[in-house]
């Protein structure tokens, strides 16, 4: 845990005045456990793979000093904290877009790290955070999806995903308001983490603030991912 904390509060410190003279630093995700004694399931809570998308990064940290749980694992990974460092979407060393990267034998090596820790951890459960550049109450046409929650079909989500959508909305306006997509398809050509984790049956949410280029202020997108995070980890009786 404290190195994850020392690893990730050094990238996004210091990496902005260095040179990319280590590979090995960006092309590592930043992870840690917080764990219990008792059994239980295993979620992986997944920030910023898009390093303009710093919401979810500093969710991560957040949880990292407040979050325990009192029975299974929950897998906190920070996936390009170099991008967030440098504020740009891809990974600044390899100049990848890691969240187009993730299929079985990955060339990638960040996005094959990732499944690793899947894979050995045995996830039951993906959060996904990403953030979008408009709300898509307003912009669906022209493709944004900031604002919105994207379940996979299993039934665990339908059962808490409308409350925490209300959760959610209890204090924004109409237009700004999150809302659920429902029923999203991935075809074999499409290697997104949401397609990845469709593909292995594994149940995933992608999560989509409303925040790059900071067009809501980066506390209250915290707060956001916070309250889906503590919501689900609730409904599995994990706190």
């Amino acid at each position: 845990m404290y190195l994850f904390i020392f690893l990730l509060i050094c990238i996004l410190a210091i990496y902005p005045y260095l040179s990319l003279a280590s590979p090995s630093v960006c092309l590592e995700p930043s992870y840690t456990t917080i764990t219990s004694e008792e059994s239980g399931p295993t979620i992986a809570l997944i920030g910023s793979v898009h390093g303009n998308e710093p919401a979810g990064a500093y969710t991560l940290l957040n949880l990292v000093h407040n979050l325990k749980v009192k029975k299974g694992k929950v897998i906190l990974i920070a996936g390009n904290p170099c991008g967030v460092a440098y504020d740009t979407r891809m990974n600044p060393y390899s100049w990848n877009d890691i969240n187009r990267e993730f299929y079985d034998s990955s060339y990638d090596h960040t996005a094959r790290k990732i499944l690793e820790l899947l894979h050995t951890n045995k996830v039951d459960v993906i959060v996904d955070f990403h953030e979008g550049w408009g709300w898509y109450t307003q912009n669906n046409l022209f493709g944004s999806i900031g604002s919105t929650l994207s379940p996979s079909p299993q039934s665990f989500w339908k059962d808490i995903v409308p409350s925490i959508i209300d959760e959610l909305n209890t204090n924004l306006v109409n237009e700004k308001k999150f809302a659920i997509r429902w029923n999203m398809e991935c075809d074999t050509s499409t290697k997104t983490l949401q397609c990845y984790a469709h593909k292995h049956d594994i149940p995933y949410m992608l999560v989509e603030t409303s925040g790059q280029n900071n067009i809501q202020p980066i506390e209250d997108r915290i707060a956001q991912d916070t309250t889906i995070v503590r919501y689900i980890l609730n409904y599995l009786g994990m706190i």
